[in-house]
């Protein structure tokens, strides 16, 4: 590795310094272009736009998400506690008959049958509308276990969700009945020790309470450090000591994650950004993983809750109860506009009552159909009464879509400007241009 240390770009350094904050105050500062606002109100924020143009800078993305990501460590101060009960052994035994089809799992990394919808628990760090509590946070995720919905999606920058793992570990018996668990390491952009890795990978296990760690998947935030090679070789040492079962990435482009699987590490998935809105994994991603038997994990199907009935027929926006909704409309204008949007959600309509499902199944639909596509992660705010969605989502493995469906979506999608022109590869978004 080179000895110089390349300088990091001020808002990466910014969105950092969020993202380390070991704060406890009630209010948390969101990262915004040009400026940061103070959050009055943490459980339903009310966020600003970042522009009032139809389209987005790539600037404006880089900025925006880096914002949007920072916000993960803020729910330490916003998990509320809750005694959590040890589940009776007949508790136990009622979720060993999965409801869902077989074609709802697949072999990630080969032995494990994960479900292709991942309960996503970026929704317990905060900004989302609401304050989770870990008791009702854990009786919903074992609901949504024993409806066959067995692999849950989390990370180090989560806020408490690592420890509402735990939780629901110490309250629903043995390994095996528990369900599969994904999370993440976002460390700092800088060189990185052995023991600092095995320090960060310790402190997950700690609070999932687990000795391996089911995937954990690497993100680096700035390719001009090079310093994410050492890491995930140490993150390769610790799976060879049986403290990690399979190694990932998520936000990694299509160049620097064929470097790290062709250099000999071992990477089974890499999560990314895809839906029907932005479809960049199709480019150069997809046929890198299919060559390299790799599957893609999916984030943002939903757009944040925008690929729903909902918003049809809506008016455009003037503000934002979730810093999803915040993130997602970004992309939008990005991608095109408000109005060609709404063409999106009425073509998806048409499709869904053909099948009889809703947008949103539609929405998840079209992401599994895609190549190397191995699941995609659907945000889950566990606690949260009316926001259970696991009936709904048991939809998306009813109906295939059709050419004349496929035809109708793209007929609308043809009209919007090329992300990959816009924004970059699959992470670009948050990185410097």
């Amino acid at each position: 590795m080179s000895g110089c240390r390349p300088m990091v770009s001020s808002r990466v350094l910014v969105a950092i310094l969020i993202i380390m904050s070991t704060s406890c105050h009630s209010h948390a500062w969101v990262l915004m272009p040009g400026r940061a606002r103070n959050s009055l109100q943490p459980t339903a924020w009310r966020l600003s736009m970042t522009s009032s143009s139809d389209s987005l800078s790539r600037r404006a993305l880089v900025q925006s998400s880096l914002g949007v990501a920072a916000t993960g460590l803020l729910g330490s101060s916003t998990l509320g506690g809750g005694h959590v009960r040890r589940a009776s052994a007949a508790t136990l035994s009622a979720s060993s008959e999965f409801s869902l089809p077989d074609d709802a799992y697949t072999l990630l990394g080969g032995d494990m049958k994960s479900c292709k919808i991942l309960n996503g628990m970026w929704q317990l760090s905060g900004g989302h509308g609401y304050r989770p509590q870990v008791g009702p946070a854990v009786s919903d995720m074992r609901k949504s276990f024993e409806t066959g919905f067995n692999t849950f999606d989390t990370a180090d920058i989560y806020g408490g969700a690592e420890d509402v793992v735990g939780n629901y570990k110490r309250a629903y018996g043995s390994k095996d009945d528990q369900g599969l668990f994904y999370t993440k390491w976002v460390p700092r952009p800088e060189r990185i020790s052995r023991a600092a890795t095995k320090e960060a990978i310790g402190r997950s296990m700690k609070r999932m309470d687990t000795t391996q760690l089911d995937l954990l998947q690497f993100h680096w935030w700035e390719y001009g450090y090079p310093y994410y090679m050492d890491a995930l070789q140490y993150l390769q040492e610790i799976q060879q000591d049986g403290g990690i079962r399979h190694l990932a990435l998520t936000n990694f482009d299509t160049k620097h994650m064929n470097e790290i699987y062709d250099s000999g590490i071992k990477i089974v998935s890499n999560q990314v950004q895809y839906s029907l809105l932005d479809q960049r994994p199709n480019v150069l991603m997809a046929p890198a993983m299919l060559e390299r038997n790799m599957q893609i994990l999916a984030y943002g199907t939903l757009l944040g809750g925008f690929f729903s009935d909902n918003w049809k027929g809506k008016d455009d926006p003037k503000g934002f109860e979730t810093v999803s909704q915040q993130k997602y409309y970004n992309m939008i204008r990005a991608w095109g506009d408000w109005a060609l949007f709404q063409q999106l959600l009425l073509a998806m309509e048409k499709v869904g009552k053909k099948h009889e499902v809703s947008i949103s199944n539609v929405a998840v639909r079209w992401v599994l159909e895609q190549p190397a596509v191995g699941g995609a992660i659907v945000g889950c705010r566990f606690g949260l009464k009316g926001k259970e969605h696991a009936e709904d989502n048991k939809r998306v493995f009813s109906f295939k879509l059709d050419e004349e469906d496929k035809m109708a979506l793209q007929a609308v999608t043809s009209k919007a400007r090329d992300l990959m022109k816009v924004i970059g590869d699959c992470g670009a978004e948050y990185r410097r241009a």
